[in-house]
């Protein structure tokens, strides 16, 4: 009887590495889409605080740095979705 219940509940190994590839595809996908939003979000608060303090330096941080990361990571979150 416990032979039985031990073949009927174990999940073809095959299904088993088929969920968790997805599962990492989907963790990959959020990874990249929460970092790709924290760069923007930091690049339009520079470009904010910019207009207020009139500093040269927020400019060249934000273009040398967080504008080439985003549209990076951008790029990466869009290939990485089928259709997008």
């Amino acid at each position: 009887m416990e032979a039985e219940n031990r073949g009927k509940n174990q999940k073809p190994m095959w299904l088993k590495w088929l969920l968790r590839i997805l599962f990492a595809y989907i963790g990959l996908l959020v990874l990249v889409l929460a970092s790709a939003i924290v760069t923007m979000t930091g690049t339009f608060t520079l470009i904010v605080l910019e207009l207020f303090v009139d500093h040269d330096g927020l400019r060249s941080i934000n273009e040398n740095y967080f504008v080439p990361a985003s549209e990076f990571l951008w790029g990466l979150f869009t290939r990485l979705v089928p259709g997008l």
